[in-house]
């Protein structure tokens, strides 16, 4: 993540950004340092990720930017290609959500970039980058059927293929 802040000139990573611009970054470098040897601090700094050894080397073909238009869609890509990276709105309660289903409805006026990781029939299971501290260890439970105008499918984007080239030493 803090290669993505610190290496990817085209977004605005610490302004909230946008998944995509982080794609066009990682399909371009075809490498991406894990978090143990580029770690986390928050703030833009000096781009060091040549310096980094422990880095998945890669080969990020295509990505689904568009979305869909429905949590069904959501859902459908949950299921046929694993994570898929959506936006919220960050509420009051959002910022201190602890545990169980969120049921507000933060599909709308989106600020937040987060990855959906699984599904219920109530909930979408979906991982923040906040932390452990925060919600469920790192993790929400947004509640289905709430927003009124988008769903999280409508901001959603998906990779649709890639393949590792070399795995960390």
């Amino acid at each position: 993540e803090q290669e993505i802040v610190d290496c990817n000139s085209s977004g605005s990573e610490c302004n909230g950004g946008w998944y995509t611009t982080v794609w066009d970054y990682v399909k371009t470098s075809n490498r991406l340092a894990y978090k143990s040897s580029y770690g986390y601090n928050g703030v833009k700094g000096s781009c060091s990720s040549g310096s980094t050894t422990n880095a998945l080397q890669y080969s990020l073909n295509s990505y689904d930017g568009n979305g869909g238009s429905t949590e069904a869609d959501l859902a459908s890509d949950l299921y046929n290609y694993g994570p898929v990276a959506i936006a919220v709105r960050c509420s009051t309660n959002f910022y201190s959500y602890s545990s169980g289903v969120f049921n507000e409805d933060v599909a709308s006026s989106v600020d937040h970039a987060v990855v959906a990781i699984g599904y219920a029939s109530n909930y979408f299971l979906v991982r923040n980058s906040w932390g452990t501290s925060w919600g469920v260890s790192g993790h929400i439970y947004l509640g289905r059927g709430l927003s009124t105008s988008n769903t999280y499918a409508y901001y959603s984007a998906h990779i649709t293929s890639m393949s590792a080239m070399k795995l960390p030493e």
